[in-house]
């Protein structure tokens, strides 16, 4: 199959999936998850991006497999299909992204992030040691629910998700850091490798939800689905596509 084949399947299943999405039963989670994901490979293609469907063994992989629940990286050469990610490449540099990945933190807990966007070498060289938790720092990491429309999204969602983030990086809250001399000079260093966090939702944040996750430099985005407010998508695209240089 063409990578242009490839692509025209994933814009199909995308609108496919976008059908669906928008019924907010909690049976649908998994499918607004991956409608996520296939409108963030469609818009990322279109945006100079290379997408490669890719196995447990980094080979290509007509048929996109998902885990239905949070799973560990899967080895390489192991037994069963297991899950798939997809491969991005621009200028020499490659990402991948994975659903349901699970993570581990400084505490030594596990923690699933709903999509995650990690370097491809770290991800390679996990199944290649047999697969895990994946332990290093994420680029992206993304929670995604598909949430009752007659209800607010609970506080405790984004909540968690900033205590995940300080378990993985607990210099993360530190977007910027000040250097004060004792001559009165000062130096701002901004961070230019920390993890770009966001909640996207079908429904709608609290207000103090929202502000809890910009404050910390997190993204905070309501009413995503197939008809409404799909730019925040696009944001999250301009977050990956950032990763590359």
């Amino acid at each position: 199959m063409e990578i242009d084949d490839i692509l025209d399947e994933l814009v199909d299943a995308s609108d496919a999936l976008g059908i669906v999405a928008p019924n907010f039963g909690t049976s649908k989670g998994k499918a607004y998850e991956v409608w996520i994901m296939l409108e963030i490979v469609v818009r990322l293609n279109a945006r100079g991006i290379e997408i490669f469907s890719r196995d447990r063994d980094g080979a290509f992989e007509p048929n996109f497999r998902v885990s239905g629940s949070p799973t560990n990286m899967p080895p390489s050469g192991g037994s069963g299909d297991g899950p798939c990610h997809f491969l991005l490449r621009k200028l020499g540099r490659e990402l991948e992204l994975h659903l349901g990945l699970k993570h581990v933190g400084s505490s030594a807990a596990s923690h699933e992030m709903d999509l995650s966007v990690v370097w491809a070498s770290q991800g390679k060289a996990l199944r290649d040691s047999g697969g895990g938790p994946f332990a290093d720092q994420p680029l992206i990491g993304l929670e995604l629910k598909a949430y009752s429309e007659k209800y607010k999204l609970d506080h405790s969602i984004p909540r968690a998700l900033i205590g995940v983030a300080v378990d993985l990086d607990p210099w993360w809250p530190m977007q910027s850091l000040t250097l004060n001399t004792t001559g009165g000079g000062n130096h701002t260093v901004t961070r230019t490798n920390r993890m770009h966090l966001a909640v996207l939702t079908t429904t709608e944040l609290y207000g103090s939800s929202a502000n809890y996750l910009t404050h910390f430099g997190a993204g905070a985005h309501s009413f995503v689905t197939p008809e409404n407010n799909v730019a925040a998508i696009d944001a999250i695209v301009s977050e990956i596509i950032r990763c590359f240089h």
